[in-house]
């Protein structure tokens, strides 16, 4: 209509009905060069990661962004773990190291499934938990089904009792879903997967495992979910404050755990000038204060050093 009729601008836009500013209006492309570059650092140090985890480390660190929008970039620069190589069925991706975990008791659990069944012949899913480092099993959940939300909920529980930093686990589906992905994102708990063809990354696991079902699973009949439950717990608690183990240098995990706390607490005690041992959780406190601080750090600085021993005292 411009160049037929020779109308200006505003009579046409009159007359289709539209905005000026509508007709005028260029797009302009979004710099996504900061976002592209967090991508790569993020994809840099998780291989594995896909758009979804992506996404959720990014909103993690503060950046408000829409999935989709990261969806494409993703795509366009080609991130996909799609790069098969002939005649495999396997991905090309980085090629995993043996992990060094911590020797703490409280900051590592592992988890794993042992499978067996009911008198009603179905399976009986038993999800294990375990500290490898104390051999305490805080947890042992019998169900007839359990999902990635099931698994995260567990999880859940038991960091509001332990304060874990790591979770190794071995690569099966519910371990790999988004929702235990996102909790341990969340909750700021490094999940580190067994290596492919490496069963012994996750030992501590396996033979629990292997104990587990020769003295409870293999011992036992159950003729109902409910009697499994309670036949389960019972061999745990007994596992947990009655069976010694070797590596334990022949105490009970309870004992173990116990033992670890009263010389941490003599320590605290001698540290504070204290005549009583404080309770568990206050000192679990202080040491994770003393962890975050950094002790040697904390005797150097007399500033700091005061106002800590005005704090740990008022516990």
């Amino acid at each position: 209509m411009l160049e037929r009729f020779g109308l200006s601008v505003r009579k046409v836009c009159r007359i289709l009905g539209i905005n000026r500013t509508t007709y005028l209006y260029e797009g302009k492309p979004k710099d996504d060069s900061v976002i592209l570059e967090k991508m790569k650092a993020i994809v840099a140090k998780h291989p594995r990661a896909g758009s979804n985890s992506i996404t959720m480390y990014l909103h993690k660190d503060g950046i408000v962004i829409n999935h989709k929008r990261v969806e494409r970039l993703y795509s366009e620069n080609k991130m996909q773990l799609n790069n098969r190589k002939k005649g495999h069925k396997k991905y090309s991706v980085k090629k995993r190291e043996e992990h060094i975990l911590t020797e703490k008791a409280g900051k590592w659990i592992a988890i794993d499934f042992v499978i067996d069944s009911i008198a009603n012949k179905r399976a009986l899913k038993n999800l294990t938990v375990i500290d490898p480092v104390s051999k305490v099993a805080p947890r042992i959940v019998p169900a007839l089904s359990i999902q990635g939300e099931g698994v995260a909920e567990i999880l859940d529980e038991i960091w509001h009792e332990e304060k874990f930093k790591f979770l190794q686990t071995d690569n099966g589906p519910e371990f790999r879903s988004s929702a235990v992905q996102s909790w341990c994102i969340n909750h700021d708990v490094k999940q580190v997967f067994s290596r492919p063809g490496k069963p012994t990354d996750n030992c501590f696991i396996e033979s629990f495992n292997r104990i587990f079902r020769d003295e409870c699973l293999n011992e036992n009949y159950f003729s109902s979910l409910s009697e499994a439950k309670q036949i389960i717990e019972s061999w745990r608690i007994d596992y947990n404050e009655n069976r010694p183990q070797k590596g334990l240098k022949e105490l009970t995990p309870s004992q173990f755990k116990t033992k670890r706390y009263e010389k941490l607490s003599l320590n605290l005690v001698k540290f504070w000038g204290r005549t009583s041992i404080p309770d568990y959780d206050k000192v679990t406190a202080g040491v994770s204060v003393l962890e975050k601080m950094g002790l040697n750090a904390l005797c150097k600085s007399c500033k700091h050093f005061s106002e800590w021993i005005e704090w740990i005292k008022s516990i």
